[in-house]
């Protein structure tokens, strides 16, 4: 149905970030680093704030319901993209780390659009509708790599500044398909079982 469709294509788009994130963070970390030791920080930072969103996202959506979660993510993500984009500006370390964490906690609550999906259909068609919408990282394997390729240097000379901004207007496509997306609360049942499970 239309809500699994929409909600295949924010799962496309916001993989499709994540995939930018993923093939820029050490690099910017490097060049950034005072200690090229240290690259590697703000990878750590992102699978931090990840698992550490991951358990709060679900409770969250439980009070609120998922599409207002998703919205509370998208707010994270852009932060962190902002954020990311001035310690570039700036050539501040810790602030690309930090705007690197909330880009993980953003992707922590992304991993909750299978389970939306669930949500939006009878029980019988859970599987095939946790499938299609798992299906739209297949596009993000193409956007992804491509977007990270084609806007690396585009805000010269702060190279990969274009990058975030690129998250940025996925987050921002995102807030609008969800907008068209009715999403049923979830029950009890279901959110306990999220909520065990680190997508």
């Amino acid at each position: 149905g239309r809500n699994v469709a929409l909600l295949s294509a924010c799962w496309a788009l916001s993989t499709s970030g994540n995939t930018i994130l993923v093939s820029t963070a050490a690099l910017t970390g490097f060049m950034l680093a005072p200690d090229k030791a240290l690259a590697t920080l703000p990878i750590a930072f992102q699978w931090a704030g990840t698992a550490a969103a991951t358990i709060p996202a679900s409770f969250l959506m439980r009070r609120i319901g998922r599409q207002k979660g998703f919205y509370i993510g998208i707010g994270l993500g852009v932060t962190g993209a902002v954020l990311v984009m001035l310690a570039l500006y700036l050539s501040a370390f810790a602030l690309l780390c930090l705007g690197i964490g909330l880009l993980g906690a953003f992707n922590g609550f992304n991993g909750f659009y299978r389970f939306a999906a669930a949500d939006a259909v009878p029980a019988e068609g859970r599987a095939r509708a946790i499938s299609l919408t798992l299906a739209g990282g297949v596009v993000a394997a193409v956007l992804g790599p491509m977007l990270a390729r084609a806007t690396v240097d585009s805000i010269a000379p702060y190279r990969f500044m274009g990058a975030y901004l690129a998250i940025i207007g996925l987050a921002m496509l995102v807030s609008v398909l969800l907008a068209f997306v009715r999403i049923p609360p979830p029950d009890r049942k279901s959110t306990r079982l999220n909520s065990s499970h680190i997508p």
